[in-house]
């Protein structure tokens, strides 16, 4: 092994580790099919995101829809079987 091949091994793997470790933190369950967003509802009405997450709240409250959060603060909503 080259110097500058060990040099590129010791400052990578470090590197290497902390990516593995944010990923690890920040990685979620990743999107369902049937799970959407107040912006695909707001775009599919044609209505403000704001209106669209006031509906969903209010779907939400009749136990119509569940929701979850996601760490990157994205909410998703399903609907109850």
């Amino acid at each position: 092994m080259t110097e500058q091949q060990a040099f590129y091994e010791s400052t990578g793997k470090p590197k290497r580790e902390a990516l593995a470790r944010i990923r690890e933190e920040l990685g979620d369950e990743p999107r369902q099919p049937d799970e959407f967003t107040k912006a695909d509802v707001g775009d599919m009405l044609g209505i403000s995101y704001k209106a669209a997450e006031y509906r969903l709240e209010k779907l939400i409250k009749e136990k119509k829809v569940t929701s979850r959060l996601l760490k990157s603060n994205l909410r998703l909503y399903k609907w109850v079987k």
